[in-house]
């Protein structure tokens, strides 16, 4: 989470919203890594998954975006 937290703040703002994120083999995402990727969904990166867990945990932060706009 650290690394990809201290990539995602080095790179540009035009960078950040044509960022796609592909969490497919990704097994497990802890509170810290949640944030991290709900940050950066906030900033414009797109968050892709075709692994049932994965797209589950994107359309959580996809819907708390909208319930808090």
């Amino acid at each position: 989470v650290d690394e990809l937290d201290k990539c995602w703040r080095e790179s540009s703002a035009a960078a950040k919203s044509s960022l796609l994120v592909d969490l497919t083999n990704i097994s497990f995402v802890d509170e810290h890594g949640i944030e991290l990727l709900a940050r950066m969904h906030k900033q414009g990166t797109k968050l892709f998954s075709t692994g049932l867990m994965t797209k589950c945990l994107i359309d959580q932060i996809q819907k708390n975006r909208r319930q808090n706009c």
